[in-house]
């Protein structure tokens, strides 16, 4: 049988047909085309998958960075608002039992902080009613000399003391 061949595959092919030749040989070249293009395929696969990967981790990161850029130009930071803008979109909860009020002659105070209400509360109530009405009143060491009928200094002398004594008590519950 003659006939000619022009390349390499196709002389493969020829052989298989053939049935002078033996089948053994047949088998073996098969096998190993079969081996080579699932290898092959196998490697094609792997290469569209990655590109595939590459290409849904690209446009995730796209659409992750445009949604962060709508956020922050629709978005305010609580730091960056003044503390009169701040006021309008927060609440504070206030409690009773967090609130601390003194009676001074007329005026009933409220003391919003703990510590600082315990320690006006264990001041002498002469010293407890000049930083009342010094603190939270607005009241003038001169119209408070007037109320007891005094002199400034001595009021002046009596609200340090009493400032001084705050400061201890409040430094004694801070390491608690």
């Amino acid at each position: 049988m003659i006939c000619s061949i022009k390349n390499a595959s196709s002389f493969q092919e020829y052989r298989c047909r053939s049935p002078s030749l033996p089948s053994a040989s047949c088998n073996y070249h098969t096998n190993r085309q079969e081996e080579n293009r699932t290898s092959e395929n196998i490697e094609i696969l792997q290469r569209q998958f990655d590109a595939y990967c590459t290409k849904v981790l690209k446009y995730a990161a796209i659409t992750y960075y445009h949604a962060n850029r709508r956020r922050k130009a629709h978005e305010v930071s609580f730091s960056s608002l003044l503390e009169k803008d701040l006021a309008e979109v927060s609440t504070t909860d206030r409690y009773p039992c967090m609130l601390y009020y003194f009676q001074v002659r007329e005026w009933l105070v409220e003391v919003q902080s703990e510590p600082l209400g315990n320690a006006i509360g264990r001041l002498t109530p002469y010293r407890r009613e000049i930083i009342l009405l010094s603190y939270f009143l607005g009241f003038k060491n001169k119209e408070i000399a007037a109320l007891y009928g005094c002199n400034p200094k001595n009021i002046s002398y009596h609200k340090m003391r009493a400032v001084r004594q705050i400061r201890a008590e409040m430094e004694v519950r801070r390491h608690e």
